[in-house]
């Protein structure tokens, strides 16, 4: 392989990198069409023999910080993430994690008749859902 074609194929695979963080950077930060404002965070869906679980991706907001709905056919997480107050009197160079309100309804595959488990670690809240039998 010739230098040219080298260089010509490590640039276009920086280049679909750049472009594969940004969507991922845009799915983060995407705004919901059930959205009632702000922003909403990416879940993952699972289920189990016994349950459905909605894992949640909501770095650095505490558990006082958010609410979770639940009517037996969706699952609603809302609350608020704002900035660190060390940061608050910085310069903003770059914000690209989102702030401020956020709320996301997901609808559940099957019907679930109870939550029985919510568990907030490493930025991650796992909501764990009874499924009708």
């Amino acid at each position: 392989m010739s230098d040219d074609l080298g260089n010509t194929w490590m640039w276009e695979r920086a280049r679909n990198l750049i472009d594969q963080a940004d969507r991922l950077q845009k799915q983060f930060a995407q705004r919901d069409a059930n959205s009632a404002g702000g922003w909403a965070p990416p879940v993952d869906v699972f289920e189990s023999k016994s349950e459905i679980l909605i894992l949640v991706a909501i770095p650095g907001v505490p558990a006082s910080d958010m609410s979770i709905g639940f009517d037996g056919v969706s699952v609603t997480i809302s609350g608020t993430r704002g900035l660190p107050a060390g940061l608050r009197r910085g310069v903003i160079h770059r914000l690209e994690i989102p702030n401020g309100r956020f709320e996301r309804r997901v609808q559940l595959p099957i019907e679930c008749d109870a939550v029985t488990r919510q568990e907030l670690s490493s930025g991650c809240l796992l909501i764990g859902l009874r499924k009708v039998r």
